[in-house]
């Protein structure tokens, strides 16, 4: 009988700029660039949001909301596209990020993300009720990993 167990994460991958989280202001969505899934095939990925400084969210129900956009044939992605005014359909949605209100906040944690075997873009909506930090520091990491059988 074999055992399941989690393999470990790989070289973290940027799945949105600190260009393109720079004073994202509340309500405003980012986009990020396109990670390659093809090869390594991962199943999982976790999400970690690094903002360069805390912020205290909002009052009512803060978060951050993830889309997961895949192009299954290599080169068109779900409209809209979401980078400015739009989200992307709900059925693409893996999650949000809660956030305690009124309490100040820099990194966020999304586990679990089911990955497509292809090419893929995330898309966030920034609702904590405030906007992002004015830097070019803050990260957006997808660390990918499957599961083994030993």
């Amino acid at each position: 009988m074999s055992t399941f167990k989690w393999t470990g994460y790989n070289t973290a991958d940027t799945a949105l700029t600190g260009t393109s989280m720079n004073a994202l202001s509340n309500g405003g969505y980012s986009l990020g660039p396109a990670i390659d899934n093809t090869s390594g095939l991962f199943l999982l990925g976790d999400l970690v949001i690094k903002l360069a400084s805390a912020v205290t969210a909002g009052a009512t129900l803060p978060s951050v909301q993830v889309w997961l956009l895949p192009a299954p044939d290599g080169t068109n992605y779900p409209t809209p596209p979401g980078a400015s005014a739009a989200a992307a359909p709900g059925n693409l949605t893996v999650g949000v990020i809660s956030v305690v209100p009124s309490v100040s906040t820099s990194v966020m944690v999304l586990r679990g993300i089911v990955l497509p075997p292809s090419l893929f873009k995330i898309l966030v909506q920034n609702q904590l009720g405030v906007a992002f930090p004015s830097s070019t520091t803050s990260t957006c990491q997808l660390f990918r990993y499957n599961e083994q059988a030993v």
